[in-house]
This record gives structure tokens, C-alpha cells and sequence, in this order.
């Protein structure tokens, strides 16, 4: 079925259906196996057939829905998450699936909101649906209902790191730097091996205007990974920011002196000199480092100064000499690719994800970016790349905006557009996936609720290309 071979997917079923006849998965199957022929009245039938043998199976559930929407019968697609939550108010799966039903039927903010809110009610210590709601809220820029929902889950879970992550970032938005310190600081207690961690309680510390707190948070990740080019650079700018040029590159030495072996010192110092903009300085720093240490972030930071310094031949010819001498490293090639798809090198970035995969197959982001370019290629293959990626990676907003754009642009237009919504919750502050749900949904027609993203959007900071062009739409709707 990845491959779109619904015949073979078919084919391959009947041994299934004569081990596992009463298995909801193998009617389940089918159904998508038809839908791929574009055979919706059998589709359905199999889908209806795995909800008989359990009236609870999310998937076939979700996949009537979306046929229900095909054929303009939002109502009917309402009553199969309706029956499930009657029977399970706290089931996690149903809830969240019709929150995003709701939202790209553009149904009223209030109606999404009760929801979610009853969802809590049934099932208090479910954190998915509780951060959905903290999410909601976000997402409609309404930064009191945000933290009083964070709050409020803290209140009922308050050793889950996630709750704890959106707690602090609440606060942040609402202006409480102080609070946010306490949440970012339990985030660590909770995940002491996390370096994402130590950053947030950094940017809280800054924001409450304790940079000796900052700088320590700032350290301790870069201890915990001296390879993570984000606290490095976080340390770096913090540095220059707070007007210790001297005392960072005095670190970076003494870092350097203690641990010979590693590269985290000789960074360091070039990453203050790139935060400074003396890319000459930086240039050989970075260069020095990669004749003592044989490491690809280094190479991948070398090629960027060398660019950013109007040096594209030498840069080129590094990377290149780079990817002959380490056949089995994917880190330069990946960096290339991800360029080549924002400079609408297309032909170049699959060429690059493609070997990158070759090397490491099973890896997700390599799939979603070779799916994104492939797709503007008009190449056949996006939507398995795509599929696949979301296969290896659930749950993650980049590759499920990914791939429920290109389901949106294959046809597939329901499956896409919902895909798009749950990408949206996951990530309110990812402007460009929520225009993309709105222009999804412009296309199927539904402008009441792309109005209503739209609307939200067009409230963005300026500053922002999606804000402009949220704004456009708006306008022509």
C-alpha cells in the first residue's frame, strides 16, 4: 500500500482475512486498499464492517468520518465520534479526533473549546488532551486561557515533563518569567539528562533577568551534549549579548586546554566569533577544529561561514571532498539537501536525501525532506517517502504537514486536511503549517474555516512571511 499497489495490498489480504477474519485491522485494511482504487462505496463497506466487530477502532472510525466529509455529510461524520465518546467519554483517540474534525468543519471556537474541556473532565490525567487544550488556546492567541489550562494540569499531573514544558512556556507568554523559572527548573529535576531542557530554563532565567542563572543553565547543556550546535550557539550569543566577549573566549581556551580530546572548546570560540560577525575569525577557528577533529557538524559549520563569507566555491569543494572521504556519513549530506530545498534546488536535494538514505534508510527526517522536494518534482514517489516517514515518526507536526499536503494536493483531500489540523495542534506557533491547513481548506471549500485561521494568522507579528499572506487571503475570501 506504500508503494500504491492496491491490487498486490489486495491480493496480500486474503491471507489475512482467512487467519484473521474477525480482526477490525484486516477489514481496515481493505477499506484502504480500496480507497486507493478509488472504490469508496466497497471502502466503506469494509470499514464499516471492522467498526461491527469493534465499535470503538479509531482508525476505521476515522476513516468513515473522513468519507462522510467527501460527500458533504459533516452531521454524519460528528455522530461516529459522538457514539464513541457517549460510551467512552474518556477515550483519548476519539476526543482528539473530533476536536480536529470540529475545527476543519469550521465549527465555532466555543464548541472546540467544551469539548476539549469535557474530554478533561472524563479523563483528567489523560496530558494529551490537556495539552490540546493549552494548544488551543495558544493557537487562538489567547495567552490567559493557556495558563490557567497549564496550570491547571500541572495542578492534576505534575511530574509529567510535558505539562511541565507547556506550564513554562506559558508563563513565559504571559509575562511571568519568575513562574516560568520554577516550571523550566522542575522540566530539569524531571529530565535531568536533557540539554532542550536546560535551554528553556536559560531563556526563563534571561527573561527574569538573572544571566549568572542563565550562564549556567547555558553550561550545564552544553555538558550534557558538547556536540549540540543549539546550545552552543545559545551559549555563544549569550556571551556577546551580555558584553563577555573576553571571558567567552577565555572559556572556550580553558575548555580547550582541559579537554584536548574534544571539540567543545574550539567551537565555542569560533561560534563567538561568528556571533560577533567576524567571519574571518570564525573561518579559521572552524577550520583549525576540523584538521584536529574529524567531525561532520564540523565540516557542516565550516561550509556555512565559508557561504555566509561569499566563499560558495570553496565551500562547495570542501563539502564535496567531505562526502567522497566518509562514505558512510549522512550529516553533510543531509545539511546540503535541507539547503538545496530552501534555495528550490529540488533535483539536487533528492539526489542528496536519496544517498543520505541509502547510508541510513530508517531515517525519518531524511524521508520527509526527500518527500517535500520529490513532491515539487510532480515526482510520483513523495506521498510513499511521506507515508513512510510517518510510519517511523508519529506525532511529529513537520512530516504530518508534509504529508497531509501532499495528500491534499494527490486528491486525497479529507485524509490530508485532517492530517494538516492535528499537525497544526501539535505546533500552534508553526505559521507556515497553519496556512497551509488554511489554504487546504480553501481548496476544498471550506471558507468559514479557513476564515477563522486565517483570522488568527493575519493577527501574527508582520515580521512574519505568513502573516502577509494569511492577510492576502483573507481579503479574497
Amino acid at each position: 500500500m506504500r508503494e500504491r499497489q492496491a491490487d498486490k495490498a489486495l491480493e496480500a489480504l486474503k491471507s489475512l482475512e482467512s487467519k484473521q477474519p474477525d480482526n477490525p485491522l484486516t477489514h481496515h485494511l481493505r477499506g484502504l486498499a480500496l480507497l486507493l482504487k478509488r472504490d469508496a462505496p466497497a471502502a466503506r463497506k469494509s470499514f464499516e464492517r471492522a467498526v461491527d466487530l469493534r465499535p470503538n477502532y479509531m482508525p476505521a472510525i476515522g476513516a468513515l468520518a473522513r468519507l462522510d466529509l467527501s460527500e458533504k455529510k459533516p452531521a454524519a461524520a460528528r455522530k461516529r465520534y459522538e457514539a464513541v465518546l457517549q460510551k467512552e467519554p474518556g477515550n483519548e483517540q476519539a476526543i482528539l479526533g473530533f476536536a480536529a474534525l470540529l475545527r476543519v468543519t469550521g465549527a465555532e471556537r466555543k464548541e472546540i473549546e467544551k469539548v476539549l474541556k469535557n474530554a478533561i473532565s472524563n479523563a483528567p490525567t489523560s496530558a494529551s488532551t490537556r495539552l490540546a487544550l493549552v494548544n488551543f488556546y495558544l493557537r487562538e492567541r489567547n495567552t490567559a486561557g493557556a495558563l490557567a489550562a497549564a496550570r491547571d494540569a500541572h495542578a492534576t499531573l505534575p511530574a509529567h515533563p510535558g505539562v511541565n514544558s507547556a506550564l513554562g512556556a506559558a508563563e513565559l507568554a504571559a509575562g511571568n518569567p519568575h513562574q516560568a523559572v520554577a516550571a523550566f527548573t522542575r522540566l530539569v529535576q524531571l529530565a535531568p539528562q536533557s540539554p532542550q531542557a536546560q535551554l528553556q530554563l536559560a531563556r526563563a532565567h534571561e527573561a527574569a533577568k538573572q544571566p549568572e542563572e542563565a550562564l549556567k543553565a547555558l553550561r550545564a547543556a552544553v555538558t550534557l551534549n558538547p556536540d549540540l550546535a543549539e546550545a552552543q550557539r545559545a551559549l555563544a550569543h549569550f556571551y556577546v549579548r551580555t558584553g563577555r566577549t573576553q571571558e567567552a573566549l577565555r572559556t572556550a581556551r580553558e575548555v580547550q586546554t582541559k579537554q584536548p580530546e574534544r571539540s567543545t572548546g574550539f567551537v565555542l570560540e569560533a561560534e563567538v566569533y561568528a556571533a560577533q560577525k567576524d567571519l574571518p575569525a570564525a573561518e579559521r577557528a572552524y577550520k583549525a577544529a576540523l584538521k584536529k577533529f574529524d567531525h561532520p557538524m564540523l565540516a557542516v559549520r565550516t561550509h556555512a561561514v565559508l557561504s555566509a563569507g561569499n566563499k560558495q566555491k570553496e565551500a562547495d569543494q570542501l563539502a564535496e571532498d567531505w562526502i567522497k572521504q566518509h562514505p558512510a556519513d549522512t550529516v553533510v549530506l543531509a545539511y546540503l539537501g535541507e539547503r538545496d530545498i530552501t534555495a528550490k534546488r529540488y533535483s539536487s536535494a533528492v539526489s542528496r536525501y536519496r544517498t543520505a538514505l541509502e547510508r541510513h534508510p530508517e531515517n525519518a527526517l531524511y524521508l520527509n525532506n526527500l518527500a517535500w522536494a520529490s513532491h515539487e518534482l510532480k515526482q510520483p514517489q513523495a506521498l510513499q517517502y511521506a507515508e513512510r516517514a510517518n510510519e517511523l515518526a508519529p506525532n511529529n507536526a513537520a512530516i504530518m504537514d508534509t504529508l497531509g499536503w501532499i495528500l491534499v494536493q494527490r486528491g486525497e483531500r479529507e485524509r490530508g486536511v485532517e492530517m494538516l489540523a492535528r499537525a497544526s495542534e501539535l505546533a500552534p506557533d508553526a505559521h507556515d503549517i497553519r496556512l497551509r491547513f488554511a489554504k487546504s481548506l480553501i481548496e476544498i471549500g471550506r471558507k468559514q474555516a479557513a476564515r477563522k485561521e486565517l483570522e488568527q494568522l493575519s493577527k501574527i507579528d508582520s515580521r512574519y512571511p505568513a502573516q502577509k499572506e494569511a492577510a492576502a487571503l483573507l481579503a479574497g475570501l
